[in-house]
């Protein structure tokens, strides 16, 4: 795979995340607007579950977007850098 190609789906990657967040944080004013306007507790937990398991997405995705950032541009740089102190 091409470094272009990496780069395109770290950045692909990121927009998930990014756009997962998004809807965390929509869940979030969600789980207010049902709150103040009804108090059944099954469709409040609904909401509550559906909030967790998007924390557990963006983690998964913030980790792994870390890992991949780490493992291509990191050591890309550091074998570039490597090359150009060998010349």
């Amino acid at each position: 795979m091409q470094q272009t190609n990496h780069f395109e789906i770290l950045r692909d990657l990121d927009d998930t995340v990014q756009k997962t967040k998004y809807i965390n944080d929509m869940v979030t004013s969600l789980r207010k607007k049902v709150y103040d306007w009804t108090d059944a507790d099954e469709v409040l937990d609904e909401v509550d579950a559906i909030k967790a398991y998007c924390k557990v997405v963006t983690k998964e995705l913030d980790n792994r977007t870390n890992t991949l950032w780490n493992e291509i541009v990191y050591k890309t740089r550091s074998r570039i850098g490597s090359d150009l102190d060998s010349l």
